[in-house]
Order: structure tokens, then C-alpha cells, then sequence
């Protein structure tokens, strides 16, 4: 199955897939983490960004299947907190890529709630695919 990340409006059959969106922001997001010191962030958060659109309900909504919401970015956010460590500090930037930069919340916060707090307690798509394990060096 061919996810697809973006549809250009004009010409439809111009797409660019789920894997071609996430390694082009991968590279653009290690040059600008390289300015201080921190490509391998940069790399991870491009990565990861967009992962919630490796999905079922995505595909649909962008072929015009579906008119629901998807919420593509929670999963990403997700990840981050399940590796812990550094990935933590990702997390606000994944979580809050389309929408801002999220406050924390607190563990009383419900799925709901614009918090970090909250997007850990959404529910997550039945079909949703993880892309990587981890990095490939070139």
C-alpha cells in the first residue's frame, strides 16, 4: 500500500508519499538543528513529524474517501514519550507542528484537552504503521 503525504491541489495525480515527505524534512530539519549543534534531533523530528499520516484514515481523508479530521501529528508525539530521554523535548515539537507549541498540562487533563497531557491520552488509529526503527546513516 502507497501512503500519500500530500496531493497538489492543481495537477491530482502529483503526489508525494508518506516516505518522500518524511526523509525531505528529515534532511531540512538536521541542517536547521545543525546551527546549534543538534542534527540528530533535527533528523528525528523530521522523521517523526508526520507518521500519523502512515494510516488508513489519513489515506482516506487525503484521497477524498473521507471527510473526518485526522489527527496526524499526536502519533509522533507519541512515539517520543514511549522512547523517553531526548525524544521527550521532541515531542512538544511534533505534537504542536500545525497548532503550536502545546502548554504540558497535568496527569487530570483528558484526551480532549490542548495540553501535551491531553494529546498522550488520545485515541490513536486502528491501522496506524510505524515508518523506521531508526536512523540509517548514509
Amino acid at each position: 500500500m502507497e501512503y500519500i503525504a500530500h496531493i497538489d491541489e492543481k495537477d491530482k495525480k502529483r503526489i508525494q508519499t508518506v516516505k518522500n515527505h518524511l526523509e525531505g524534512t528529515a534532511k531540512l530539519s538536521e541542517e536547521f538543528a545543525g546551527k546549534f549543534g543538534k542534527e540528530d534531533w533535527g533528523y528525528c523530528n523530521g522523521m517523526l513529524h508526520d507518521i500519523g499520516k502512515y494510516s488508513v484514515d489519513f489515506l482516506k481523508r487525503i484521497t477524498g474517501e473521507s471527510n473526518q479530521r485526522v489527527d496526524h501529528s499526536t502519533a509522533g508525539a507519541r512515539v517520543c514519550v514511549e522512547k523517553g530521554g531526548k525524544y521527550r523535548f521532541l515531542e512538544y515539537c511534533i505534537g504542536g507542528h500545525h497548532t503550536g507549541l502545546p502548554d504540558y498540562g497535568s496527569n487530570y487533563d483528558n484526551a480532549g484537552d490542548p495540553t501535551l497531557m491531553g494529546r498522550r491520552k488520545k485515541k490513536m488509529y486502528s491501522h496506524f504503521h510505524q515508518p523506521c526503527r531508526g536512523r540509517r546513516r548514509s
